[in-house]
């Protein structure tokens, strides 16, 4: 029984870790800890090369519910800012390595952890 708990752990934080968004909420919630007590702006979190109202649409009916189910992140009420979950702390491990590493991931040469190859 402890083998399937933990196994639903690792499945949960794989999944969470396995799409590109997802890494791009929780890497800017690990970075910004210490500052604007830990709150990100979804808009924030765009690239030069993306429409910031489509990547906050896309986060705010795909991918944040989904990290907030697994408690790794709360929305304000209003909707407009995120910070840390309660179950945040399953993750840091492995955003450790990903930010140790940042653009060489160990045993994988070819481009940043939290973004698509």
């Amino acid at each position: 029984m402890e083998y399937l708990t933990a196994s639903r752990a690792y499945n949960d934080v794989f999944d969470a870790l396995g799409n590109r968004y997802r890494r791009r909420v929780l890497v800017a919630l690990s970075e910004r800890a210490c500052c604007d007590g830990g709150a990100v702006s979804p808009a924030e979190l765009a690239m030069d090369d993306e429409d910031p109202d489509e990547l906050q649409t896309l986060l705010h009916h795909c991918h944040l519910p989904k990290l907030a189910t697994k408690g790794y992140l709360e929305r304000d009420p209003d909707g407009g800012r995120i910070r840390r979950g309660d179950d945040f702390e399953e993750l840091e491990p492995f955003l450790a390595v990903m930010l140790e590493h940042g653009d060489e991931p160990p045993g994988d040469r070819t481009g940043a952890p939290w973004e698509d190859s």
